[in-house]
Order: C-alpha cells, then structure tokens, then sequence
C-alpha cells in the first residue's frame, strides 16, 4: 500500500477541511478529481500519498469500531485480510457496509456481500447463519464474479457514468497482499505487510 487512507463520514467542505488540516488531500467525485472512490485514481499514487476518503456509510462503519482491530476487506484483498484477521483475534466480525441511498436510507450492496463472502471463505472455524449465507453467496458467484457485478445496481449505475473500468478492477479476485488496518484514523498496511 503506497499510502494511507482516513475515512471521514462526511462529504463537501467538511471532508477537505480535515483533509487540509492533515496535510492530506480530499479524495472527491469521480471523474471531476485526482483521487476518489474510483479504485483507477489510486493506481498512480505516489507513494506516502495521505488521501482522505468521504464515504458517509463506510467511514462510519470504521470509525464506530472503537478499539477493535479494524481492517479493510474487498475482492481484490480477501485473502489477504482474512490471514490478518486470524492472526490478530480468534473472533471475528466480518461486516458487508453497503451503500446509501440519497435520502439516507441503507442499500444493500451485492459486492459487499461478495466481499464480505469472500472473507469468510478463508477463516476457519464456526460461522454465524449470516456468513454461512455470505460465504454460499461468493462461492456460488465466484466462477462469474465481473458478469455479477456488472449487472448489480451498482455496476449497473458505473456503466451509465462511463466507470465500467471500476468494476474490473472490483471484480479482480485476491489480486492484492495488502491487508489495511485502521491505525489513529487512517488505514495503513498491516505490519506483516511492510
């Protein structure tokens, strides 16, 4: 991981304000700034790069973890963060964030599903009912997991803003080593990274 990420729940001035006050830069909307949720504005970040991510649900979720190990998970890491997860903690919460609807209500999300499925497929031990479901639902997927996430409403919506690319890159199973743990409100790479 060539740098570091902070999750703020807050988007707009607030975001960039933190951002300036960490000597940071505030990742923004895709397409309209150098850094955003889009996983292709990070492939060319120098590295020591501190970029803060607004994203009122996930940054939430984070944040709200107290002192819990708290680690970042997707596709692209899966494995990764799972071998972090046992090595730091035999139990383990595994959460699919989702995302939000413009009003503010929760949208469930099939990638965080896959995401969070995925993680489970490599802990050992007993599941709950709810990561046994999780788990299924990757497994099932993972032979087409690009065709799953093209047609999920979130593909769906990046296609039409011309972001097809993101789910590519989304899509891309266990293709990274890095396991991101939250250290004073920043994701970094987990020692056993560096």
């Amino acid at each position: 991981m060539a740098h570091s990420s902070s999750p703020f729940a807050e988007t707009g001035y607030a975001a960039r304000s933190f951002a300036e006050r960490h000597d940071a830069v505030c990742a923004g909307r895709r397409g309209e700034e150098r850094y955003s949720l889009s996983p292709r504005t990070f492939a060319s970040a120098p590295r020591g790069t501190r970029i803060v991510l607004p994203s009122p649900n996930g940054a939430s979720l984070s944040l709200g973890t107290g002192h819990v190990t708290t680690l970042s998970a997707c596709l692209r890491n899966a494995t990764s963060v799972a071998r972090e997860a046992q090595r730091v903690g035999k139990r383990i919460t595994v959460i699919a964030a989702g995302e939000r609807w413009p009003d503010g209500q929760l949208r469930p999300a099939v990638e965080d599903l896959l995401g969070a499925g995925a993680v489970v497929s490599t802990l050992g031990g007993r599941r709950s009912p709810e990561a046994e479901a999780g788990q299924r639902a990757f497994e099932a997927t993972a032979p087409r997991l690009r065709e799953a996430l093209l047609g999920s409403a979130s593909g769906r919506q990046l296609i039409e803003w011309g972001f097809a690319d993101d789910v590519d890159l989304a899509a891309a199973w266990d293709v990274s080593d890095c396991a991101p743990v939250l250290v004073d409100s920043a994701f970094r790479a987990s020692a056993s990274n560096e």
